[in-house]
């Protein structure tokens, strides 16, 4: 597929998914969430992290605050994304509280990072990922600039990537291209689809 018409249809694909997200009731996205996050926290990946890079959800992602705050709660180390949109790519840092944060690019938090290094990827045991759509081989649709695909390829010793969207958001197959990075397995409200 030429990357004209490849770039096309993801921003079609891309449109039309973020409005089906955006249709979804606080009542919808509070119940679902809740239901994905006990289902991450049961999963043995997260039960054997250390430490875990995370998101800050925003525009009706699947809410993952009480995962956060409950690895706080048990020892485990949460990291978070400070986007560079400059150089289009993803760093993550270590917040221990919701003080941590600050309102950053693309109206999303970000870990404030005065005085602070990005942490090693090598050092990262579970990426939990969030997508506007992914695919049943575990490749996802962001939203356009190829941060996490850019952040996986500098960082390919991590293995446990997981995938986290409500179920409408799980289709048979996305159009890719080769610097798409799959994860490993998808956590939804409905079922969890390991990969491979």
């Amino acid at each position: 597929m030429e990357k004209d018409n490849l770039t096309y249809i993801k921003a079609k694909m891309r449109k039309e998914y973020l409005e089906k997200r955006n249709l979804l009731s606080s009542k919808d996205v509070e119940q679902y969430s809740m239901i994905i996050s006990e289902k991450i926290l049961s999963h043995p990946s997260f039960v054997n992290a250390k430490t875990i890079m995370a998101y800050i959800p925003f525009r009706n992602e699947v809410d993952i605050r009480l995962v956060i705050e409950k690895a706080w709660a048990i020892g485990k180390q949460i990291l978070v994304p400070k986007t560079e949109p400059k150089i289009k790519k993803i760093e993550p840092y270590l917040i221990s509280s919701w003080e941590d944060l600050e309102l950053g690019h693309f109206n999303v938090y970000e870990p404030i990072t005065l005085n602070k290094k990005p942490f090693n990827g090598a050092e990262i045991d579970l990426v939990l990922v969030p997508g506007v759509a992914f695919d049943k081989k575990g490749y996802r649709l962001g939203y356009g600039g190829g941060y996490y695909d850019r952040f996986f390829n500098h960082n390919k010793m991590i293995q446990n990537k997981i995938g986290i969207a409500y179920d409408f958001q799980i289709l048979e197959q996305l159009p890719i291209d080769n610097h798409d990075y799959p994860v490993k397995e998808l956590i939804t409200e409905k079922r969890n689809i390991k990969i491979g």
